[in-house]
């Protein structure tokens, strides 16, 4: 009897093998999954902290960073995918992930006792040294940040330590493998604790509990630190991964339909070639449109592949995607390129040639003034690292936190305007002891950061009075202030007590300490001293003796600033007393700091030319001055000239600053009405980049910030909006004059700097 036929009928779509592009495709669809959720949580958190001012800009900017994400990620997943199909070789991807699940639970619950013994030993032999060498780095790693400044540099040195950290769990694996067996062993002895060590899944959450524990326990104790870490990424990251992964899981599972599955496929070739085309002709990134795709660090980093990838002339810019590149090979012409003026020619993509051709011009310091000190006074310049001036009540602080010198800026002339020229302490300083931009500062082209200040072709403070023959010395309370880590900054000093330092956390009475010791020293010549305080800089942790105004980082900050006021209020008195009323002190900041969020929830200062980073209390006393208040706009630039005006050398000197002695006798202020800023890192000159990434322009109504990189402008009305979240260049630059003019101001500045560098190459990136 014949047997009777086979049924041909084809397998199911469910029931047909996995083919090696959809093992791809599994690897694709995690990557891409956790690349769009992780731009999508990034959006969630930007919105909820700012509000668009131009949503359809807003929408616009994120369809190109979408794109960007989904045009890099799907690359990053075709090669995960691949390796992903290589490694599982004809086995599907939900069977390789069931079979690993099926061997964890075998593993944690299979077995006689003696092998779940053994097995937590040899976990242990792992986890002991992995923990043990985490805490060598650990500490490793909190001074090599301080020693370190160049965070290229703080790189190769975390990454040498990760090597030596691997190194090390190698060496002490087998010790510690014989370590947890015997006291497995001991424990064992115990009817009580056998269990634990007895069932591997016991043992487990015995270890994790264990784990949770220490690791709030090291969270507690370096609460600072760690408050200043992206724990919003981490989080965001961590869940975008898990439903990724789930994503990747159901998409891994066919389709009972293939019509629907031939759809879902077309639908998601359109959307993203859709996203493409609205993306690449997406209009120069400016306001909502640049936050959009410049915010987001997924999206920021996707475009900086796609520029790396696409950029033709090597100018750092690109014609498409927001970027607004108007000559895509020509590398002398793209946004942020310097602009020549009355050449006919748009270098910088703004839409117009520059007709203003200068902004330079030099400071005055030998204004009339009576009275004036009949003999050289003695000066005190007393400076605060990270000082917020809003934290002060001149300045509009509503709590008392700083009652020792409130109360002295009310015998003082208080200037409510006064800004730094840069927006960190290495941007800043030297600007203050040279009253010169730092594109005029002499550095020596070197590795080590910050660069080191030439003594010839700098004249600073300390030797313009040790010249008028005064005897110049300093006391600072921070290792990199110090002579032996910024070389240079202490130029014209006869001696810098760095004795502080020794005293960690807040070494305010230090300070006060040796500055007293240096006051009361018999001399016969005037004193000029230098007083740098360093505790309200961050990481912020709470000062003893001082009170406890709540638990937010202002108010942490507030606490360290009373307990520091207390300090410098022991300074003054003594001046008061030891100098006999005769000294002239100037009490300032190098810049400010910020608790606006989200723009400073991770790094107060330091990289923005916004008010909030460079707006600094400035106050002067001396018998000789009426107190009051001064409205007009200084800068921290004015005081080399001050000092010059009040006390004659014996050399001469220009400044670019302007002497206050006009708004502290009460006779107005001749100065221009407009300060410049500057983001300016002079290292960067070494690598054949643009040094000069910033440039601010202030006027009493607008401060203006010119992007040189990205060749973005934002203006702001600063005494409205003091934390600057209304960007007006979009609504008025091109309309008002003023900010137009100021754009101009900011574009001449880049052109006087780029002389100076006598035609050395200038890019973007």
């Amino acid at each position: 009897m014949s047997e009777p036929p086979v049924s041909q009928t084809p397998p199911s779509v469910a029931q047909q093998p996995r083919t090696a592009w959809s093992q791809v495709g599994f690897g694709v669809h995690v990557v891409t999954a956790f690349a769009s959720l992780f731009w999508l949580g990034e959006h969630v958190l930007l919105v909820a902290s700012t509000t668009p001012s131009k949503p359809g800009f807003y929408l616009w900017g994120m369809a190109t960073g979408l794109f960007l994400v989904l045009l890099i990620a799907g690359v990053a997943g075709l090669l995960v995918g691949l390796v992903w199909a290589v490694s599982i070789r004809d086995r599907g991807s939900l069977e390789v992930l069931r079979l690993g699940r099926d061997r964890l639970a075998d593993w944690l619950a299979e077995g006689e006792t003696d092998a779940h013994a053994e097995r937590l030993a040899r976990a242990l032999a792992w986890l002991l040294p992995i923990a043990m060498a985490a805490v060598a780095m650990w500490f490793a790693s909190r001074t090599t940040a301080i020693a370190v400044r160049r965070s290229a540099n703080v790189a190769w040195v975390v990454a040498s330590l990760g090597i030596a950290q691997f190194a090390l769990v190698l060496l002490l694996r087998t010790f510690c493998y014989r370590l947890s067996a015997k006291a497995i062993g001991w424990v064992r002895r115990v009817p009580v604790l056998r269990a634990v060590v007895e069932h591997t899944w016991i043992a487990g959450l015995v270890t994790a509990g264990a784990g949770l524990t220490a690791i709030a326990v090291v969270g507690y104790v370096a609460r600072a630190t760690l408050a200043s870490l992206p724990w919003r990424q981490v989080l965001l990251a961590w869940w975008a991964g898990n439903v990724a992964l789930l994503i990747g899981v159901l998409m891994e599972r066919p389709s009972r339909s293939r019509v629907l599955s031939v759809v879902r496929r077309v639908a998601w070739y359109v959307v993203v070639v859709g996203l493409g085309v609205v993306g690449y002709f997406s209009p120069a990134a400016t306001g909502d449109l640049r936050i959009a795709v410049r915010k987001p660090y997924s999206s920021s980093g996707a475009l900086d592949l796609v520029r790396r990838l696409t950029d033709l002339d090597g100018d750092g810019v690109i014609s498409g995607f927001g970027d607004g590149d108007c000559a895509p090979l020509d590398p002398t012409r793209f946004r942020g390129a310097v602009e020549i003026a009355g050449n006919g020619v748009d270098e910088n993509c703004d839409g117009k040639d520059l007709k203003v051709a200068s902004y330079l011009a030099w400071g005055k310091a030998d204004y009339a003034f009576k009275p004036r000190p009949s003999a050289q006074p003695p000066i005190v310049l007393i400076t605060v690292d990270a000082l917020a001036a809003r934290h002060l009540q001149p300045w509009g602080a509503k709590r008392n936190a700083a009652p020792k010198l409130n109360a002295w800026f009310e015998k003082s002339v208080v200037f409510e305007h006064c800004f730094g020229q840069g927006p960190s302490t290495r941007l800043s300083m030297p600007a203050l002891f040279t009253s010169r931009y730092d594109t005029e500062i002499r550095r020596k082209n070197q590795r080590r950061i910050p660069l080191t200040l030439v003594d010839k072709g700098n004249y600073t403070i300390a030797e313009y009075l040790r010249d008028a023959g005064y005897e110049t010395r300093g006391v600072v309370s921070d290792v990199r202030l110090g002579n032996g880590r910024w070389r240079g900054i202490g130029q014209g000093f006869k001696s810098v007590d760095m004795s502080p330092i020794k005293q960690r956390g807040h070494n305010s009475p230090a300070v006060t300490d040796s500055a007293l010791g240096i006051i009361r020293e018999p001399r016969d010549a005037p004193l000029f001293l230098w007083v740098h305080y360093f505790d309200v800089h961050p990481p912020l942790t709470r000062a003893k003796n001082a009170p406890n105004y709540g638990p937010t980082q202002r108010d942490i900050y507030d606490g360290e600033l009373h307990g520091m006021d207390a300090e410098i209020g022991r300074l003054l008195d003594a001046i008061e007393s030891e100098l006999k009323s005769e000294a002239l002190v100037i009490f300032t900041a190098d810049h400010g700091y910020g608790f606006d969020k989200p723009r400073h929830s991770l790094k107060g200062y330091g990289y923005d030319l916004n008010t909030i980073t460079l707006h600094v209390p400035l106050a002067i006393h001396g018998k000789w001055f009426k107190p009051r208040s001064v409205e007009t706009l200084v800068s921290l630039m004015d005081v080399f000239p001050t000092i010059s005006n009040i006390v004659p050398g014996t050399r001469p000197h220009k400044f670019r600053g302007y002497s206050l002695i006009p708004e502290i006798t009460g006779q107005g202020a001749p100065r221009p009405q407009m300060l410049y800023h500057l983001f300016y890192l002079a290292e960067k000159i070494r690598r054949n980049s643009e040094p000069l990434a910033r440039v601010g322009v202030r006027s009493a109504e607008f401060n203006l910030e010119l992007d040189r990189v990205d060749g973005v402008v934002q203006a702001w009305r600063w005494q409205d909006d003091y934390e600057e979240r209304d960007n007006v260049w979009d609504s008025e630059g091109e309309n008002t004059r003023a900010l137009t003019q100021m754009k101009d101001l900011a574009d001449s500045f880049a052109i006087e700097f780029s002389k100076k560098r006598k035609g050395s190459k200038m890019k973007s990136k």
